[in-house]
């Protein structure tokens, strides 16, 4: 038995010579090449991708030419840092152990508190009063604006209301800049108040007098889903509007300023008979709310809504909508699935 005492690795571990050049000690030869230049051998595609790159460029290498793709969604640079534009909380007060504690705005955080009771009045009664919501300024605007287009008023009956009053064709209010401004205001505080986004559909207004002798009870088509009412001018003493609630009828007086916000599809309204005042301004602004059903159906087919056929109860419940053609069915069933 051979033993590889001398740990050559010349030798298997059984005395028999390897056969393997890896160490023989003969040098190696190399064959040396020649330096040559690199040539660009441009083909007919690359041409294709060069003319392709200049004409549509690359979103990212734009961006990233301008600075702005790190607001875009792959962008991998340093985002802005959040910050907070509320009004609600006026800092950051450090407390025990170093403690942040944010510092409120008491006189914000009343005002939200007081949203908070008045919206569950609304949800709860589906009407509301509100006080000295109107500013002067507005009031004043609206009312001259009667006052300068009084010509154009009709001395007729007008339903709901019994007697006679003034009344002006409702196309005219549309453009009426003074009741524009208005109506955004109060798209404006309901969505501060409410939480609420309520789209306009039309407004109007009467001058009521003495031959006004009253307001059938009614409630309103699918276009008055959530109303305003408020007077402009009177002489003598306000005209209550009766509301019809949870705990029975109740009378509002309005004075200039006031407001009665009322869900004109849900709450029986009316006047009783005009032992107040010799004339009264009142005007009406009509919207829907856009998360109800009422309004999502209102606003796919028709935002103004006005020429739409009888509707004194809420549309949902009595399944009170327009004729559809053929046509807006396959549209709607498309749209919707």
């Amino acid at each position: 038995m051979f033993i590889n005492t001398s740990q050559s690795l010349r030798y298997d571990q059984h005395g028999r010579k390897r056969k393997t050049k890896s160490l023989s000690t003969s040098k190696r030869k190399y064959d040396r090449k020649d330096f040559k230049p690199y040539v660009n051998n441009r083909t007919t595609l690359d041409e294709l991708r060069e003319a392709q790159a200049k004409q549509y460029k690359s979103v990212m290498e734009e961006a990233m030419k301008d600075g702005s793709w790190i607001k875009l969604a792959g962008g991998t640079g340093k985002r802005e840092s959040p910050k907070y534009t509320g009004t609600l909380v006026k800092g950051i007060a450090t407390m025990h152990k170093s403690n942040a504690v944010p510092v409120i705005n008491d006189k914000r955080l009343k005002i939200l508190r007081e949203c908070d009771v008045v919206d569950k009045h609304f949800i709860d009664y589906g009407y509301l009063k509100l006080d000295q919501f109107i500013p002067k300024r507005l009031i004043d605007d609206m009312f001259k604006w009667y006052n300068d287009n009084f010509s154009s008023f009709v001395y007729t009956n007008d339903y709901p209301m019994t007697g006679t009053t003034w009344c002006l064709d409702s196309a005219k209010w549309e453009d009426a800049e003074p009741f524009t401004r208005t109506q955004n205001y109060i798209i404006n505080k309901m969505q501060e108040m409410f939480h609420m986004r309520v789209v306009p559909t039309y407004n109007m207004g009467r001058v009521y007098t003495k031959d006004t002798t009253g307001m059938v009870k009614h409630r309103d088509r699918s276009p008055c889903e959530i109303s305003f009412t408020l007077p402009l001018a009177y002489d003598g003493l306000t005209w209550p509007i009766n509301v019809r609630t949870s705990k029975g009828p109740r009378a509002i007086n309005l004075k200039v300023g006031d407001a009665l916000l009322y869900k004109g599809c849900d709450v029986d309204h009316w006047r009783d008979d005009n032992r107040y005042s010799n004339v009264l301004y009142q005007h009406y602004f009509h919207f829907y709310d856009l998360e109800s059903e009422t309004g999502s159906f209102l606003d796919y087919f028709d935002n103004k809504g006005r020429d739409w056929p009888g509707a004194f109860d809420r549309m949902e419940q009595l399944n009170d909508i327009p004729p559809l053609s053929e046509n807006d069915r396959a549209k709607y069933i498309e749209k919707n699935g």
